[in-house]
């Protein structure tokens, strides 16, 4: 229940006893519960979404964002065009203060209705990959447990040279609070030349 209460110094609007807003003798206002950060106001990061800035894949062995901030619990990882010019598989790697992690994952991605391809150097999402294929589409990693670090990921991609879709998921637990991913491939050698990739995180 909305109340209105007064003294000889502030005024304050509560709600089911929470404090919202109070006004003082000098008519200076104070919002004790900002609007979140996803309604436009700067209270709670809960529920923003934070786009970052498109990436050129059109080069390079690897790509990485780092620097992402503590307390992040949901990342996606949006790629469009992606090409390398080999057929060893890309994949996604998770990594921390001490660096990308390139061991420890279960992942599994298949061709819809063919037999899976398994890794467990990267949570990979072009399985069956052939050279000058065309890749777009999305991963998301969800954090499950913040004591262990440990992550779990679903993918869906296709290739858009021949229609055909990949899904997947897997899991990984880092060593200490993760900061940053990289796009890479499975020997890490092969080149990327087309593409872009995008992440956002949300808290």
């Amino acid at each position: 229940t909305a109340q209105i209460t007064s003294t000889s110094t502030t005024t304050t609007l509560q709600n089911n006893g929470n404090t919202y807003m109070s006004v003082d003798t000098n008519d200076v206002v104070a919002l004790e519960n900002p609007l979140p950060v996803a309604s436009g106001g700067t209270g709670s990061t809960t529920g923003a979404i934070y786009l970052q800035t498109p990436t050129a894949t059109t080069s390079g062995t690897s790509h990485d964002y780092t620097s992402i901030p503590a307390g992040v619990k949901r990342i996606k990882v949006m790629i469009s065009g992606l090409s390398s010019n080999g057929t060893s598989n890309m994949l996604i790697q998770l990594g921390d203060s001490g660096g990308v992690e390139a061991s420890g994952y279960v992942s599994c991605s298949h061709v819809i209705a063919t037999a899976p391809e398994t890794s467990t150097v990267g949570f990979d999402f072009t399985p069956q990959l052939a050279s000058g294929e065309f890749i777009t589409g999305t991963m998301t990693l969800d954090l499950l447990n913040s004591a262990t670090f440990l992550w779990v990921q679903t993918h869906m991609t296709m290739r858009t040279t021949g229609g055909t879709t990949y899904e997947g998921c897997g899991s990984k637990a880092l060593s200490a609070e993760l900061d940053r991913i990289r796009l890479t491939t499975t020997n890490g050698s092969d080149v990327f030349d087309a593409g872009l990739i995008n992440i956002s995180w949300e808290f």
